[in-house]
């Protein structure tokens, strides 16, 4: 016999050999035998409910980015909101910068302009904006001395505080 030569058993037509899935066709040719074919109800039962559940996966993926998006968006607004009050009221500390806004605003369209930039305009505004700043310019100072590690002392103290003035970049004569 030789080597890798199937053994004959004698069992069975079509399953004489051991070790090689054959059957036995029509005509008494032996072939190899053909795998079940799995039920398509209970396969298709399986895709949708493996579907189903990298749906749900995907879907829960999206719903956690979709927050985790969100909060970025926040988080980013926060942040330019705050740093683009601190940098603007800073500016407003410019002596120079403010002489000239004043004298700008003499020019009609610069001041509609203005008028319209800062909402002005608006309803809720127009009665009375000195309120709003004030509750902007102490949240602002708030925010600062928590950043700066100071103690935030109440707001009466605060209120009570001269306003802090830069030093302007006039050239000293002698």
């Amino acid at each position: 016999m030789s080597a890798g030569a199937p053994i004959a058993c004698g069992c069975s037509p079509g399953a004489d050999t051991i070790g090689v899935d054959t059957r036995t066709d029509s005509k008494g040719r032996q072939q190899p035998a053909r795998k079940p074919k799995p039920d398509r109800a209970v396969q298709a039962a399986v895709e949708r409910a493996i579907s189903r559940s990298e749906a749900t996966k995907r879907e829960e993926a999206q719903d956690r980015s979709d927050a985790e998006k969100e909060e970025a968006s926040r988080r980013d607004t926060m942040l330019r909101i705050a740093a683009g009050a601190f940098s603007n009221v800073i500016a407003l500390a410019n002596e120079a910068f403010v002489a000239e806004l004043h004298k700008r605003l003499a020019d009609e369209l610069f001041y509609t302009d203005l008028r319209q930039l800062m909402r002005l305009h608006c309803s809720g505004m127009s009665n009375d904006p000195i309120s709003y700043i004030r509750a902007g310019a102490q949240a602002l100072i708030g925010l600062v001395r928590k950043l700066s590690g100071a103690q935030s002392p109440p707001m009466a103290q605060a209120r009570r505080r001269p306003i802090l003035r830069r030093p302007t970049n006039k050239a000293t004569t002698s």
